[in-house]
């Protein structure tokens, strides 16, 4: 039981600390406007991804862009892909502009076929 929650909080460290430093040099407006609240999102995939799942995820990582999170994190369970193409959310996943983090977990969780490709895909990876 400790194994996963530490590997989840490894990965959370990591990427949260990644985040940090990248948006730390990028160039700040020069106008004093509010900008939105860092956060984190967090979406389960478990079970078949199919079209519900891949606009779930894909629309995750559009609100997460347009929101200011800091992180998009992938919790994982899932044997592929079924009734999908999943070329489109793996594009997405890698083209992200907001860091990815996939979390293969928790205890016996697994990621075959377009689920282990989100997971290669992704900026940060653990199980």
């Amino acid at each position: 039981m400790r194994r996963p929650l530490f590997a989840l909080v490894m990965l959370l460290s990591v990427a949260l600390s990644w985040a940090a430093s990248a948006s730390a040099g990028a160039a700040r407006p020069v106008e004093a406007a509010k900008a939105p609240e860092r956060h984190m999102e967090v979406v389960q995939v478990e079970g078949a991804i199919d079209p519900v799942v891949a606009d779930l995820i894909k629309g995750s990582l559009r609100r997460a862009q347009t929101n200011g999170a800091s992180v998009v994190i992938l919790q994982i369970d899932s044997g592929g892909a079924l009734d999908t193409d999943p070329v489109g959310l793996i594009e997405a996943v890698r083209d992200s502009k907001v860091p990815v983090a996939a979390w293969v977990g928790p205890g016996k969780s697994q990621a075959r076929g377009a689920a282990a490709e989100l997971v290669i895909q992704a900026s940060f990876a653990a199980a």
